[in-house]
């Protein structure tokens, strides 16, 4: 139902849990299935990676590299 929210939008906010190890691989799904959409493919957007205080937390690096934003040469992304 994402794509219902995709016209005129400047930019993104994806707010992950760095701690839930469990959903990583469905918040890169959701990502990605995101920004395959036509009208998203050139948005900036921030991943906000909540409760970076706590020892399990995975750090930003580690997030770019789980999620592949690296991959995304099209896309504009800060973690």
């Amino acid at each position: 139902l994402w794509h219902h929210y995709f016209d005129h939008v400047d930019g993104l906010v994806f707010v992950m849990d760095s701690t839930d190890r469990s959903r990583l691989n469905t918040a890169k799904a959701e990502l990605k299935g995101i920004f395959q959409h036509e009208t998203m493919k050139h948005v900036p957007f921030v991943v906000m990676a909540n409760k970076q205080d706590r020892t399990d937390a995975f750090r930003t690096n580690e997030i770019e590299e789980k999620l592949e934003l690296k991959q995304w040469s099209s896309s504009m992304y800060h973690v």
